[in-house]
This record gives structure tokens, C-alpha cells and sequence, in this order.
């Protein structure tokens, strides 16, 4: 294209939701109807079904602390949920005992994994999928972060992340949007720390395309 023609132009980008909570509503959204829903009868699908979802939104939010989060800037899409939904339906519906180890491989190895590059980001993903796609949380009680605050840390926060067994697509999007605006980074496997220099970037991010906007030759407004 010309370069006058795209200085005048106007860029738009589909970028992920920003928050754990508006990524989790995005993904159910995105992916889940009732239909899906009810595909297969068994508490184990929709319970998978819906970590797939949370760990989809993990895995984007992270981006937002830089190297802290990955060391490269991986771009997951709802492509790769639709990926893990679609094998977990299938084996679910096929098979009369979940493969855990085969979920988890397709899900960490395959779908999600089959981007990642790194070898401290794989082991990061692998055990996101090993912690929270197996038998123990399909057990009621489960929680999705840690049972504690890291050693010197505050705590995180009081809201309990568990794995809700409905059977209507209404009532996960209820729970999802409980969730509070703005959680600790602990949620995602971080130090709390890590969101002062995730706030820092966006500050200096939001100043630099305000600099952008102001006229190339200098004169005033």
C-alpha cells in the first residue's frame, strides 16, 4: 500500500480480553453453548469443558507481565480451545474411562504446546495442565489456585477459583462474572509483585501512544 494511504488509514486489532474475569466470560462466550454443553452426560465433561476455559484465560493473561509471564509473547487464540474442547468431547464420548495423560498431552503438547517454544514456558504450561486437568479436580472442593500465599508474600486473594459441576451455560457465565475485577498475579502462578511492573508497562504503553498522537511537526493543538 502507498504511505500516504496508511498514514491516513486507522489500524484495528482483535486483541484478548484484559482481566482474568472478562478472559474467562470471552472464552465461555466464544466456545461454549448449551448445546456443547450437553453433548456428553457426565459431570467430568463439563468440569474439563470449563478449566479448558480458565486455563485459556491464564495462558493469555500472562502475556501482560512480559518475560515474567512468557518469554515470548505466544499467541494463543480460541483456536487452540476449540482444539482441546473438541479432543475432550470426543475422547469423553468414546471412551469409558478418561486418559488423563492423554488429555494432558494433547492439551500442553499439542494444542496449547504446539506454540511454545521455550523450555521454562513448556514446563510453565505443562504444569498448569497437570495441576488442574486431573482426577483430583473433578473432586468437589477443588481450587484452581494455591491453597497458600507464597513465603513473604501477601495473600492472595479471598476469592475462591473452584471448578463448578451446572448444567446450564447461564450458570457458568454467572460465575464467571463474579469474579472480582482484579486478582492477584498469584491466580496465574506469579508473585504478586509481578503486577507492579505488568502496570508499569501498560502506564508507559498508554503514554507512548498518547506521544504518537500529538503532530509529527511539532506545532500545537
Amino acid at each position: 500500500f502507498p504511505v500516504s494511504l496508511l498514514q491516513r488509514s486507522v489500524k484495528v486489532t482483535n486483541e484478548p480480553p484484559a482481566g482474568l474475569k472478562a478472559g474467562v466470560l470471552g472464552a465461555l462466550t466464544a466456545e461454549v453453548d448449551q448445546e456443547r454443553l450437553d453433548r456428553v452426560e457426565s459431570s467430568v465433561w463439563r468440569k474439563s469443558l470449563y478449566v479448558c476455559c480458565f486455563l485459556h484465560a491464564v495462558v493469555q493473561e500472562r502475556r501482560r507481565f512480559g518475560a515474567m509471564g512468557w518469554t515470548v509473547p505466544y499467541e494463543f487464540n480460541t483456536t487452540d480451545l476449540d482444539s482441546s474442547l473438541t479432543f475432550l468431547e470426543r475422547h469423553m464420548f468414546a471412551a469409558s474411562e478418561v486418559s488423563w495423560a492423554a488429555v494432558q498431552y494433547m492439551v500442553g503438547e499439542v494444542h496449547y504446546g504446539g506454540r511454545v517454544t521455550g523450555d521454562v514456558d513448556r514446563a510453565v504450561l505443562r504444569t498448569f495442565v497437570e495441576q488442574w486437568l486431573q482426577p483430583n479436580a473433578m473432586i468437589p472442593g477443588f481450587s484452581l489456585q494455591a491453597d497458600k500465599a507464597l513465603e513473604g508474600a501477601p495473600h492472595h486473594d479471598s476469592f475462591v477459583f473452584d471448578v463448578p459441576d451446572f448444567a446450564e451455560v447461564e450458570q457458568y457465565l454467572a460465575t464467571a462474572s463474579g469474579f472480582p475485577e482484579a486478582v492477584s498475579p498469584q491466580v496465574m502462578g506469579l508473585h504478586p509483585n509481578a503486577a507492579v511492573g505488568s502496570r508499569l508497562r501498560e502506564s508507559r504503553r498508554l503514554l507512548d501512544s498518547v506521544l504518537e498522537t500529538q503532530p509529527r511537526d511539532g506545532a500545537t493543538a
